[in-house]
């Protein structure tokens, strides 16, 4: 248990890099439309908590990019490495790693899921589903 705490607790160098990174990742994937297996759904109270998550955690990122810019060699010395400071950031460093996560899940996963899951409850391929493949660009009318 004390490995797993370890791993948690850890000071990683590019924590604000990687969390802008997935929080920015996410925002293609809210955009899109939820599928019928979707927890998150299009406007859910869980969605705007993860939205909400992000958006602090890059604002927190912003303030940190430009601190380091103003004090570049004096960084250690200012109130972004204090203790509290770097604990609140890791604590939302993992809160973005966990809304990544349940976005892939819910946005990418789930979906694919109910796409195979509504391919295996039809009868037959839809009309013209062989010239939609082939269409046009190969020459072959159907």
């Amino acid at each position: 248990m004390s490995k797993l705490r370890n791993y948690f607790e850890k000071d990683r160098r590019y924590e604000f890099l990687t969390g802008t990174i997935l929080a920015a990742l996410c925002v293609p994937l809210w955009a899109g439309t939820p599928c019928a297996l979707s927890f998150l759904g299009a406007d859910g109270v869980l969605l705007r908590v993860l939205q909400a998550v992000c958006a602090l955690f890059a604002a927190l990122a912003l303030l940190a990019l430009a601190v380091k810019a103003t004090h570049w060699r004096g960084y250690a010395g200012t109130f972004l490495k204090r203790p509290g400071m770097v604990k609140l950031a890791r604590i939302f460093y993992w809160m973005v790693v966990l809304a990544f996560a349940l976005t892939v899940t819910d946005r990418l996963a789930l979906s694919l899921i109910d796409t195979v899951r509504g391919a295996l409850a039809a009868e037959k391929n839809p009309d013209g589903f062989i010239a939609s493949m082939w269409g046009s660009a190969s020459g072959v009318e159907g």
